[in-house]
């Protein structure tokens, strides 16, 4: 169960995360006996937050293999597991329920699996690689001069990327690829994740998905303590990965790297994009007539029926918003994402399910070939790429613009900076945690979605 919490706190399954709602019908049911129990213990027992995979139920699986889906549900401090759901069946982590102990962790391997598969074959594959990296590298490329600010902003967080975005497309998802022959779903199902990717993809700032999924005050309470032993050492080791095990990672750790691009972010445009006698900055982004046809070709190029995505830039703060959120989704976003080593060795589970009981683990492990299909994954999928710590200020240099020159190599080193500084405190926090976090470490992540 330890490793289930972890899994969905700060490992592979932390971007399914959400807070229950009230009114949600798979959690917030209570669990003690009021007349009896202390608050301290329901307040322990409480249902707060999920990762909610039942919607793959509906995938009809292979024959000889285990169905999709299920849920995990954690308490309001997330400090525990209380229960798994799968195929409308609830089981249960504590000794009272013994009868359905051992079912508890082949449920809990259910849901994880279900997480891997659809995060590799979808979230991975679909918004990173041909959503996000794909359409803005065309976009930019397609609508924006070589030298204005903007494409050359973006310019170093596009290395590579419509090369792998093509092999992407017919390696990973296309029909007889990875997603048909790793995952244990048929083949005829493809089309029905991909729709469902569609109709779930939202264009939002990590800020605004964390507010979103009521998870804004959990990640930043867990980076206050965080912080709090980061400056003083002589907090007790057991007590802090006590207080780190109750934490977000995910949304803590996230949240600090976002922070450092958008500061960079909000430099380089402010630099570009300033209020003068000429007018203000949000009026020069409006009358950017190249820009506005870049996020036009990006608008028309996007696939309908998604809850939300790109469109037109009209201010300052939308301009900042979008550009740092492109540079999220391709550097950290895809690392979470995509380095299956997390679960090939970390997890324990892989993406496919074969058909036996939940009380016996091995009965679900894939045959031999299908375990090969997750190799190759992990082998595609973890090659490096060229790293985000280095200096790129090159791709800013603008002929006979020497000023724009030096105030880039001003700005790209500060980010480097307050990158390297993020990483060492990362390696003094992650020896307080169960399991190291390296996620979003900035010497672990690459520039682009060039792998």
């Amino acid at each position: 169960a330890e490793g289930t919490l972890r899994f969905c706190t700060q490992g592979f399954g932390a971007n399914f995360l959400e807070a229950i709602e009230p009114t949600d019908n798979g959690g917030c049911r209570p669990q003690w006996d009021t007349a009896t129990d202390s608050a301290e213990t329901a307040d322990d027992d409480a249902e707060g937050y999920k990762v909610d995979m039942q919607f793959m139920e509906s995938v009809r699986p292979r024959p000889g293999y285990k169905q999709y889906g299920g849920a995990i549900f954690i308490n309001k401090n997330l400090s525990k597991v209380t229960r798994v759901r799968y195929l409308g069946k609830d089981y249960y982590p504590s000794a009272a329920d013994a009868e359905y102990k051992t079912e508890f962790l082949g449920a809990c391997f259910v849901v994880k699996t279900t997480a891997v598969f659809y995060q590799i074959g979808c979230v991975h594959g679909i918004y990173l690689h041909l959503f996000v990296s794909n359409w803005v590298t065309l976009a930019s490329r397609a609508r924006l001069p070589a030298d204005h600010p903007i494409r050359r902003l973006l310019s170093p967080f596009c290395y590579g990327s419509a090369q792998v975005n093509k092999f992407a497309a017919s390696i990973i998802v296309s029909p007889g690829g990875v997603v048909t022959r790793g995952g244990g779903h048929v083949g005829t199902e493809n089309a029905m994740l991909y729709r469902h990717c569609r109709d779930d993809f939202r264009y939002e700032t990590l800020p605004a998905e964390l507010k979103r999924k009521g998870l804004w005050e959990m990640a930043n309470a867990t980076r206050a303590v965080e912080d709090e032993m980061t400056e003083s050492r002589a907090v007790d080791q057991d007590g802090a990965l006590q207080q780190q095990q109750r934490g977000f990672i995910y949304g803590s750790e996230g949240l600090r790297l976002w922070e450092i691009y958008e500061r960079f972010v909000t430099a380089f445009v402010e630099f570009h994009y300033r209020d003068d006698a000429a007018g203000t900055a949000d009026e020069k982004v409006r009358g950017d007539v190249e820009l506005g046809e870049c996020m036009a070709y990006l608008e028309e190029l996007w696939v309908p029926g998604c809850v939300s995505s790109p469109g037109k830039v009209e201010s300052k703060r939308e301009l900042i918003d979008f550009c740092t959120w492109y540079i999220w989704y391709v550097t950290a976003y895809h690392e979470h994402t995509g380095y299956v080593g997390d679960y090939f060795r970390g997890f324990n589970q892989f993406s496919m399910l074969m058909e036996g009981p939940l009380d016996d683990i091995d009965a679900m492990w894939p045959s031999r070939q299908d375990t090969m299909q997750v190799a190759f994954a992990h082998v595609m999928t973890t090659l490096p790429g060229p790293p985000l710590c280095q200096d790129f200020s090159k791709y800013f240099m603008v002929p006979g613009k020497p000023a724009h020159g030096k105030e880039a190599k001003r700005l790209v080193d500060e980010m480097l900076d307050e990158l390297d500084n993020l990483h060492r405190r990362l390696l003094f926090r992650n020896q307080r945690r169960k399991d190291d976090f390296l996620t979003f470490d900035p010497w672990c992540l690459e520039m682009s979605v060039a792998v």
